[in-house]
């Protein structure tokens, strides 16, 4: 492989994330890989989305990592739905719901019919015990599979 090649790198990146979940193997090839596709490409936004997503990993789970590469990822694409959902996913598992809300109210105003971030907003719901959780989670079940 070229190593130059910063798509390769994020490829093979998740490549060896898949693998890692399959075979609850270690992530830190994975981490590698896309550590290179940034340091190759620092532009490409979805190259660090991918990155927070790594660094969230289990085994991972390094939440600082993650929401400093899911707003980089912000910064070079604004009207980017997979960050602004991943960034309220980030949000709601550090236990700070009113970012989460306002992460997740951002993606459902970029794409008012994508589900994962009716699902977080229906999540929320749930832990502030909403009296609309129940129609939240409904929604979630005619938007379609969230699989």
């Amino acid at each position: 492989m070229q190593p130059r090649l910063a798509s390769l790198w994020h490829d093979l990146a998740l490549a060896l994330w898949l693998e890692a979940r399959l075979l609850k193997g270690s992530y830190s090839k994975a981490l590698a890989s896309v550590r290179n596709a940034v340091t190759l490409d620092p532009e490409q936004f979805a190259y660090w989305n991918s990155f927070g997503v790594l660094a969230l990993s289990s085994g991972t789970e390094n939440y600082a990592l993650a929401q400093h590469c899911f707003i980089k990822s912000l910064q070079l694409e604004s009207n980017n739905l997979y960050a602004w959902t991943n960034l309220g996913a980030l949000y709601l598992l550090a236990d700070n719901v009113q970012l989460a809300h306002q992460a997740f109210a951002k993606a459902q105003s970029l794409e008012p019919t994508a589900l994962r971030p009716w699902v977080g907003q229906a999540l929320i719901a749930e832990k502030v015990q909403h009296d609309d959780t129940v129609d939240l989670f409904r929604h979630c079940t005619e938007l379609g599979n969230h699989g």
